[in-house]
């Protein structure tokens, strides 16, 4: 992981050379197989560009995220979730950019089309949860902000268990960010972790 923390809000990004490499990998494995042109291949450019963007090798990511969008169109529309994960992928570019606006625009998008895919209450949409509630909170709309972030934790919780990565991720953002854990059992006060007694 990738640790940033900017005054009271931090942001925990997911990071994996390996992963990167193999699908890299498999990027040009599908070009060699499939053609540039072919959807997977493209699916394939967008998530490598995301992955670029979370380590903040955004010259690297965004070409790819961009590279990838006519084609997914094409061959599936703007409702399709792949279309959504796309979506995603161009909001999490804004964000580290740091362009909040721009990525919260693309994170309301892709939530429409993920939610109309899967349902509110799917696992699958907590991603969307996470960024746009950081957003919302760097927006300094911090109450709709934990709204998100509190529902994705708890949707990770559940279908991933207390230990999961990707659960201690909003689990660690929540208590990082001021008065954002007074409904969990960590309370953060000034950086520190005081756990809250029963």
């Amino acid at each position: 992981f990738f640790f940033s923390s900017r005054r009271r809000h931090t942001r925990f990004l997911p990071v994996s050379w390996a992963r990167r490499c193999v699908q890299e990998t498999g990027m040009k494995i599908e070009e060699e197989k499939l053609g540039k042109d072919h959807l997977d291949t493209n699916v394939t450019y967008h998530r490598i560009g995301r992955a670029y963007c979370l380590m903040n090798q955004l010259t690297e990511g965004y070409p790819l995220i961009e590279k990838a969008r006519n084609v997914i169109v094409e061959n599936v529309g703007e409702k399709h979730q792949l279309f959504g994960d796309y979506l995603l992928s161009l909001g999490i570019y804004y964000y580290v950019s740091q362009d909040y606006k721009k990525a919260l625009k693309s994170f309301g998008e892709a939530k429409l089309i993920l939610e109309a895919v899967f349902g509110a209450n799917d696992v699958r949409v907590s991603d969307i949860y996470f960024y746009a509630g950081s957003c919302l909170i760097k927006l300094n709309k911090k109450e709709e902000g934990l709204k998100y972030l509190k529902l994705c934790y708890e949707l990770r919780r559940s279908n991933y268990g207390e230990e999961n990565v990707k659960t201690q991720e909003s689990y660690n953002c929540l208590l990082y960010t001021s008065d954002a854990a007074d409904d969990l059992l960590c309370v953060d006060l000034g950086g520190r972790r005081i756990i809250k007694k029963k």
